[in-house]
């Protein structure tokens, strides 16, 4: 049980000194009965997740038939070219083929920017089984390790099995890894900041908590990260630049049919005016109250281009934000925006509406789960 009768709620007065027994319960307008089933509507909607990634395992929706095709088998080739054939890393024609026959030649080659081979390579010399358990392991604890400051009395697993997590894990994507990069950067590591520059559609709100000082930390991170892969893959330094065109030139498009099911972000769905109404409404509402968790959900709907398997913090705020919302509008918008990763399954229009929903109920609330840590203790 998360409560027990032996156990006194406290909680800190304007003072710093504690206040406890039902006084404390007053000022937080919640009953230790509320407090618990908040926690077993949580407790339940994890468990829903575990569901769908079961299903998501065992069935096949078109995009997973076997290991070689999940989008973990993209960086483990790249890591290999990296380290034979580097000027093969940005050339989806030839990068499959060489190592991988299954792979689609359309879907075989690396989008992130180079320096990413820095953490590729490394599992590029691993057999694809052992690489892919091995990154979805690190990834997970990391991400909870990550997230732990704001758990309290929930179990860190809590953190990973969210809907976004579990997608992330059975893609073998980089939603955990990028996601716990993302909460130390609320901490005030700049070099976080830095290293989120691996992915910059979904790091970039990041930016906006760093001061002079480590802003020249995470500049400086950056530089180090591109300097090292230059050093080290130099010949897959040139392609980047096209690779990123190419992709962004699908955006809006029906080239990729896929994307109508996996995109949360509005402008797959709502092209470019849709998507300005909905960025407009979420930078309007992230005035109002900008933590760790509210830039994250208002990130995919001012973003271009992000997917299910991305909103691992996203989640994990909606989900902890539920164990404390009294306001029945508030408590669906949150349930539905934690279970976003799924829905858009259904089609990529849902999401952006179920988001500016949770993103609302967010900023409106009276408390954050964001303030269980303080963001964290400042870092570099």
């Amino acid at each position: 049980m998360l409560h027990d009768a032996a156990v006194t709620l406290r909680r800190p007065d304007m003072s710093g000194s504690l206040v406890t027994g039902p006084a404390a319960v007053a000022s937080t307008g919640l009953s230790d009965r509320d407090d618990i089933a908040r926690s077993r509507l949580l407790l339940v909607l994890f468990l829903l997740a575990i569901g769908v990634y079961v299903v998501c395992w065992k069935v096949d929706f078109g995009l997973i038939r076997n290991l070689e095709s999940r989008d973990f088998a993209i960086f483990w080739i790249a890591g290999k070219a990296a380290i034979g054939a580097p000027s093969l890393v940005y050339d989806p024609a030839a990068i499959a083929p060489a190592w991988l026959s299954q792979l689609e030649p359309a879907h075989g080659s690396l989008v992130h920017p180079p320096h990413f081979l820095l953490l590729a390579a490394p599992f590029g010399m691993l057999p694809l089984l052992p690489a892919y358990l091995l990154w979805n392991a690190l990834s997970a604890v990391i991400f909870a390790w990550a997230a732990r400051p704001y758990m309290r009395q929930l179990p860190s697993i809590f953190a990973v099995i969210t809907p976004a997590g579990c997608l992330s894990l059975m893609f073998g994507q980089t939603g955990l890894l990028f996601g716990a990069l993302w909460l130390l950067a609320f901490r005030r590591h700049g070099w976080a900041v830095g290293l989120l520059s691996l992915k910059p559609q979904v790091g970039f709100l990041t930016i906006f908590t760093l001061d002079r000082r480590r802003f020249l930390i995470a500049v400086l991170t950056l530089l180090a990260a591109l300097a090292l892969t230059f050093i080290l893959f130099p010949q897959a330094m040139t392609g980047f630049a096209r690779s990123i065109m190419a992709q962004a030139s699908r955006l809006g498009s029906d080239e990729i049919p896929m994307w109508y099911f996996v995109m949360v972000t509005p402008l797959q769905g709502y092209g470019i005016a849709g998507w300005a109404i909905f960025a407009g409404a979420a930078i309007v509402l992230l005035w109002r109250r900008f933590d760790v968790f509210t830039a994250a959900t208002a990130t995919f709907l001012i973003a271009p281009y992000g997917i299910h398997y991305d909103m691992t913090v996203a989640c994990l705020g909606m989900g902890l934000a539920m164990l404390h919302e009294r306001r029945p509008w508030a408590l669906a918008a949150l349930t539905f925006g934690f279970l976003t990763p799924c829905i858009v399954m259904l089609g990529t229009w849902f999401a952006p509406p179920l988001l500016l929903a949770t993103l609302l109920a967010q900023v409106t609330a009276e408390r954050s789960p964001a303030t269980a840590s303080g963001d964290g203790p400042a870092g570099n």
